[in-house]
């Protein structure tokens, strides 16, 4: 009995489950990536000749953080920011800066595993992301003003 404890546990420590499939390609996600950067970020503006300031609302963080915030960040050609997640991992790098657009390489990683499939998918490409000014609290969408508009309803607490 301890024979076939010892063999199991050498068997499920030393692999005896398969090998994930990897499945890799280019720009698949080309533009689901540049979507999902421009609703992310709430300002991608052009900092000098050399840097790029980005500020996440959410999904995006970088090491280069400026003051203390891991969702604002500066970054020079080379320097990245990062989705952090254990089951989709995307990294974006930053290709060129130019007058009204930056160029980001990417790579995403997507795990299956925890899904149940035995598949690992892969792409990488390269998206143009132009600059995006903070929208501020009084360019918000306008109220209702039309005769057959509510007024927001009152709640009394007693």
């Amino acid at each position: 009995m301890k024979q076939i404890l010892v063999i199991l546990i050498v068997a499920v420590t030393f692999g005896c489950t398969p090998t994930p499939k990897v499945e890799e390609t280019v720009d698949k996600e080309r533009a689901n990536l540049t979507t999902l950067v421009m609703e992310s970020m709430i300002e991608i503006q052009r900092k000098d000749r050399e840097h790029v300031h980005f500020k996440a609302e959410q999904l995006f963080v970088s090491e280069r953080a400026t003051s203390g915030n891991p969702r604002e960040f500066d970054l020079a050609v080379g320097q990245v920011f990062f989705h952090p997640d254990h089951h989709y991992r995307i990294v974006f790098t930053v290709r060129e800066i130019d007058d009204s657009i930056v160029v980001l390489d990417y790579e995403s990683v997507f795990s299956h595993e925890s899904f149940g499939k035995n598949l690992i998918t892969k792409d990488r490409g390269t998206i143009n992301v132009p600059y995006k000014q903070p929208v501020a609290a009084h360019q918000s969408a306008p109220a209702d003003s039309s005769p057959t508009a509510r007024p927001p309803a009152l709640i009394f607490i007693r």
